[in-house]
């Protein structure tokens, strides 16, 4: 745990614990964009199949959890 603090300090961007740490943020953003993707596409094809809207729809719209 040290060692990976001195070669942040050393290294800066360049250190392993900076690689590593920029690759899981990627990843995660990547991942939130994808998600966020699927349900919006998932909401507007529900939104075709229903063009009444949600207020016909039993309990005002929401679904229960």
């Amino acid at each position: 745990m040290l060692a990976e603090r001195v070669e942040l300090l050393e290294k800066g961007k360049e250190s392993r614990v900076a690689v590593v740490g920029e690759t899981k943020r990627k990843r995660k953003s990547s991942a939130v964009k994808k998600s966020k993707r699927k349900y919006k596409l998932l909401e507007e094809e529900k939104a075709k199949k229903s063009p009444e809207g949600e207020a016909n729809a039993p309990n005002g719209g929401q679904e229960e959890l």
